[in-house]
């Protein structure tokens, strides 16, 4: 017998075993097609900016991002409604209303106002019950801090941009145009780039994650009854 001949029958006679293995690793083994995944999803291109604060307690930032943080308004692109109507109210030198002074919500903290700096919007209670709705200037660094997140509790994936400037993903990353403070610096991770599966990328890629797998349970359930099939010829050739 040849050794060609040899490795043939170790094969035909271990198959069951071999199948085994391979199911296996199949099935223990998702990063195997991980990659092959990602290349069906909706792809997301980010980018980091350093905003800086300048002496006259105003900000300078590139044009290319669409918004800072969401709790500040006048801070992004296109402007709100909040934006403008806070606008409206500090040119006017505030408002006053009938209380009372819970009246007004609002689900940010300052106002950003270009070329003056960060206010804080504030309701007082006058002596005739009504209540006068206004700003009170806040220094640049104090509100930075207070809307910024630390960069240890930054997702990974605006870490991962800020430290290397651009990062690619298929999936939207949580803090984006949030304010991140890294070592008395600040940054914005914005969006730059995107590129759509398609409706079915979804579930071609569903069908790739999946398809390892099954095939790997498939294999164990051949290579199992080819094992016991090998075992039992085996015995009757004894």
């Amino acid at each position: 017998m040849t050794v060609l001949e040899r490795i043939q029958a170790t094969i035909a006679e271990n198959r069951g075993t071999i199948l085994l293995l391979v199911g296996l690793f199949l099935l223990l083994n998702p990063q195997l097609t991980a990659g092959l995944a990602e290349t069906d999803a909706d792809q997301y291109g980010y980018e980091s900016f350093q905003i800086t604060v300048t002496e006259d307690g105003t900000l300078e930032t590139s044009e290319k991002i669409f918004s800072i943080d969401s709790d500040a308004v006048c801070l992004e692109v296109p402007i709100t409604r909040a934006c403008i109507l806070e606008q409206a109210v500090y040119d006017n030198g505030g408002i006053v209303y009938a209380g009372p002074s819970s009246l007004i919500e609002r689900s940010y903290s300052y106002v950003y106002v270009h070329d003056e700096g960060f206010f804080e919007p504030v309701e007082r209670e006058r002596s005739d019950g009504r209540v006068h709705y206004g700003h009170d200037p806040v220094d640049a660094s104090t509100a930075m801090d207070r809307i910024s997140t630390p960069i240890d509790r930054a997702s990974g994936g605006a870490r991962e941009a800020i430290e290397q400037g651009t990062v690619g993903t298929t999936d939207e990353i949580r803090d984006a145009n949030e304010l991140i403070q890294v070592d008395g610096e600040y940054y914005v991770v914005d969006r730059t780039s995107y590129e759509s599966a398609g409706d079915d990328g979804a579930w071609v890629t569903l069908l790739i994650r999946w398809l390892p797998g099954l095939l790997g349970f498939g294999l164990l359930l051949v290579g199992h009854y080819l094992q016991v099939a090998t075992d039992v010829q085996r015995v009757r050739q004894q």
